[in-house]
């Protein structure tokens, strides 16, 4: 296998040009269970993938009357990050407030998009609370690490999906799983980044990739703009650059549980 410096050489110039938004299959961080002693582990419904997913994903069928995929362990291409603040519902089962700025008492829901092992195609992470902080905090690790360094190798800014960034749940030093407080009464299997040796050749995820991952980004740049909007906003009155929302999307939808709020 040739070396991140060897190939980064011919890598091609990525253009930016931003268009309208899109919504690509989803998948989610499930926490693990303290009094089983299990890890964390990515979850996505079968419906969000009708052709099925190959290994590392494994069939799971945890939830009763839902058919779903599921894995501990999963490398992802981070394409483009956006986050939304929103309240959560007074009442079980009623939609969350989404909201345009931030206000006091409100949570952030965060979404990446990114490619991943075992679909070609762009999927969308999605988490909150505790696991959507731990998700911001990888993102930057890695960007001010080993991003930052392949950058200065390759002495030219490289692309946010130049690296498979492997992520699994986090552990302790004897490699159980960390389980961490959420304040509330439960307690959560945050996500983490696990960089092997020689990670800058380990993990680059090719010329070819490189170039997938920026005709996504560059006919779907807006993506990262999108903002739902809260019940009974006229649209014209909140400013969303360069976005097209897609039919159905612009109104306040459940967020999906996977961890406190």
């Amino acid at each position: 296998m040739s070396s991140f410096s060897e190939q980064v050489t011919d890598l091609a110039v990525i253009d930016n040009m931003p268009t309208v938004a899109f919504e690509p299959p989803r998948m989610w961080w499930h926490n693990g269970i303290k009094q089983a002693k299990t890890s964390g582990s990515f979850y996505t419904r079968a419906s969000e993938f009708p052709n099925g997913l190959p290994t590392p994903w494994a069939s799971d069928d945890r939830f009763e009357g839902e058919q779903g995929y599921s894995t501990s362990a999963l490398k992802v291409a981070v394409l483009a990050k956006r986050t939304q603040a929103f309240v959560k519902p007074a009442e079980q089962g009623q939609p969350v407030e989404w909201l345009t700025k931030w206000r006091a008492g409100a949570s952030v829901y965060t979404e990446l998009l990114c490619l991943i092992e075992g679909y070609d195609g762009p999927v969308v992470w999605a988490a909150k609370g505790l696991t959507g902080k731990s998700v911001s905090e990888i993102l930057r690790s890695y960007e001010n690490g080993l991003l930052k360094e392949a950058s200065r190798v390759a002495k030219r800014a490289l692309p946010l999906w130049a690296f498979w960034l492997p992520i699994s749940s986090k552990r302790l030093a004897d490699g159980k799983p960390a389980y961490e407080d959420t304040g509330y009464g439960s307690w959560v299997t945050p996500p983490a980044l696990v960089l092997p040796e020689q990670a800058m050749d380990a993990l680059y995820v090719g010329n070819d990739l490189i170039a997938t991952g920026s005709d996504i980004w560059n006919e779907h740049a807006s993506w990262s703009k999108f903002q739902r909007l809260p019940e009974n906003t006229v649209e014209g009155e909140v400013v969303q650059p360069l976005q097209i929302a897609a039919p159905g999307r612009n109104v306040p939808q459940l967020v999906e549980a996977d961890d406190t709020y």
